[in-house]
């Protein structure tokens, strides 16, 4: 601010016509010195040609074939299991590394759909390839008692798993698996009925490289009532795996189960594989997001489904887990035929069904579908379930089954869905048909081999193209190939299966099966991926099938998830850069 006391000059003689010059002097000068410039710009210009960049137009990565693939596999667990490894498109042979506990990969060559065993130790394992042998490779860890099992995994990102425990009924542990030499960081964030449940010292966690971390949440976030879990990787790679346990406190053994994790929320899935009857059922929604969801839940059988009373509405708030207790909707009578359950919400969620009774614990995920984008197959291995008698017995008696006839004499089961809205007729929606289950046993023939009557899983669809032509909406199909292999890689089951959204199919497995490969198109011909295919890789919606195996024997039910295989990978277009043209 100018002081008040000082002298006014700008009315002086003096002081006025002393400023005035200065001020003529220098627009004078200025707009001399700004001439000369304007001069010199027009000479330049004229004597310069002009060069204009040609900025290539962006274009979007393209899809082609995979050329490498690692995959993390869990160490031992549940119990003494074998880890399996497969090719479903591989033509011929090839090579795969396999490196155990983090020790130097060995080379082992891998035949056309015959998989390779591989005891599971206390270290992980990793198994690596390329070229024609990565697009289809697949691996998957099953232990024979408990009957437990899960698959192998590409590492992503990020893993969600809804409704995991930590008290001491129910508890669970999860496994960061590193498959590199360089140490991994993952951030874990859990979520609870009131919101995101605060654990600082579960952020990040470091794996070191080769090595595996086991995170019991009874001990590190001790609760009790189920969480959901987010495990993001912020450095590295990981597989993320998970185990549930129930304990009865003496009245029967501890019960275990491997957990298949989600890597995203949908706002529609279907978790396939339920075992309808007794027991205590309970499904877990988690909603990740910041707006609350309104889900609607359906049981779904072969020829349509019903919504049970305490799944017409069920509300989720932001950030939070709800369980829907299904026990007695699973129990009734119209629930006999229940092959999976549907969760379509008003906002992207993730699902899970836990299913406890006195002697076992099972449980169903709504597990990512196997044909998203970079991924048209799925794999499941079931072991080698071939009975080979283990005890001698007195001379002239037959030989007493041991465990490994108890494990062969399991029944298998795959169930089949598309995600979608179920047909409806010129009154609305089609009542339901709830009915109980019948499928041929395609072991039942003479000579070994699936018989026809396995073919039935697709007779949905005709009741499909029955409502279109009453007049109401058909439902969308597809069409999947189901392959099932031996333990030397002969070819079990070639079906191909019809499939029909609002309805499930199920195709029974003869014991003889170790593998089982559901492909959604043709096989991997190792050209660019184009068109609708390649514009909807990677979106998060445009994955609609998904499917599991029941196992089901002396030694317990589990639920084994088809597990997605890699085919496709993105692969940003190059440009040589920039071009200089003259006008």
């Amino acid at each position: 601010m100018s002081d008040p006391h000082a002298p006014d000059r700008s009315n002086s003689p003096g002081g006025g016509r002393r400023a005035s010059a200065r001020a003529r002097s220098w627009v004078s000068r200025t707009g001399a010195i700004g001439g000369v410039l304007a001069l010199l710009t027009v000479g330049v210009a004229a004597v310069v040609p002009q060069r204009h960049e040609q900025l290539p137009a962006a274009r979007a990565p393209k899809v082609a074939a995979l050329s490498d693939v690692t995959l993390v596999c869990p160490p031992a667990e549940v119990g003494k299991a074998t880890t399996w490894v497969a090719n479903g498109t591989l033509a011929a042979s090839g090579e795969v590394q396999v490196s155990q506990a983090g020790a130097a990969a060995a080379s082992q060559a891998l035949q056309a759909a015959q998989p390779l065993p591989f005891p599971t130790g206390s270290g992980q394992l990793a198994v690596s390839a390329e070229a024609d042998a990565a697009p289809g490779l697949a691996a998957g860890v099953i232990g024979a008692d408990p009957a437990a099992g899960t698959g192998c995994q590409n590492p992503a990102p990020e893993h969600w798993f809804a409704g995991l425990g930590a008290s001491p009924r129910h508890s669970s542990q999860v496994l960061l698996v590193n498959p590199d030499p360089g140490p991994a960081i993952a951030d874990l964030t859990f979520f609870g009925e009131l919101g995101v449940v605060e654990a600082p010292d579960l952020r990040g966690v470091a794996v070191p490289g080769g090595e595996h971390l086991v995170l019991d949440l009874a001990t590190r976030l001790p609760s009790t009532r189920p969480l959901g879990v987010q495990v993001t990787t912020v450095r590295g790679r990981l597989g993320v795996f998970a185990v549930d346990s129930a304990d009865s406190f003496g009245r029967s053994r501890t019960r275990s189960q491997w957990v298949t994790p989600m890597t995203r929320a949908r706002a529609t899935a279907f978790l396939p594989g339920i075992k309808p009857g007794s027991g205590s059922q309970t499904l877990s929604l988690l909603n990740p997001g910041q707006d609350q969801a309104v889900v609607s839940i359906r049981l779904v059988t072969e020829s349509g489904g019903f919504t049970p009373v305490e799944g017409s509405q069920v509300e989720v708030p932001p950030d939070s887990l709800v369980q829907v207790p299904l026990s007695g909707a699973l129990a009734a009578d119209a629930a006999k035929g229940v092959l999976g359950i549907s969760v379509d919400s008003s906002q992207p969620l993730l699902s899970s069904l836990r299913r406890t009774t006195p002697r076992d614990l099972s449980l169903a995920v709504a597990a990512d579908a196997i044909d998203d984008g970079l991924t048209e197959a799925g794999a499941a291995f079931l072991g080698d379930r071939a009975a080979v008698p283990t005890k001698p017995n007195k001379p002239g008696k037959p030989a007493k089954p041991g465990k490994a006839d108890r494990t062969g004499a399991s029944k298998a089961v795959l169930m089949l869905a598309l995600s979608g809205e179920p047909s409806t007729g010129a009154a609305g929606e089609s009542e339901p048909e709830p009915g109980a289950e019948s499928s041929a046993d395609p072991s039942a023939s003479a000579s070994g081999e699936p018989s026809e009557e396995a073919a039935a899983p697709g007779s949905s669809a005709d009741s499909a193209a029955d409502a279109g032509a009453a007049g109401g909406t058909p439902p969308r199909q597809a069409t999947v190939t189901v392959r099932a292999y031996s333990a030397t890689g002969q070819p079990v089951v070639d079906k191909t299966v019809q499939l029909t959204a609002g309805t499930a199919s199920k195709l029974k497995l003869p014991a003889s099966v170790v593998w089982v490969w559901v492909s959604a198109a043709v096989p991997n011909t190792g050209e660019e991926k184009s068109g609708a295919a390649a514009s909807d890789a990677g979106d998060s919606e445009s994955g609609a099938i998904n499917g599991a195996v029941r196992l089901e024997g002396p030694n317990g039910l589990t639920v084994l998830p088809l597990t997605p295989v890699a085919t496709y990978q993105r692969v940003p277009h190059v440009s040589a850069g920039s071009e200089l043209t003259d006008n």
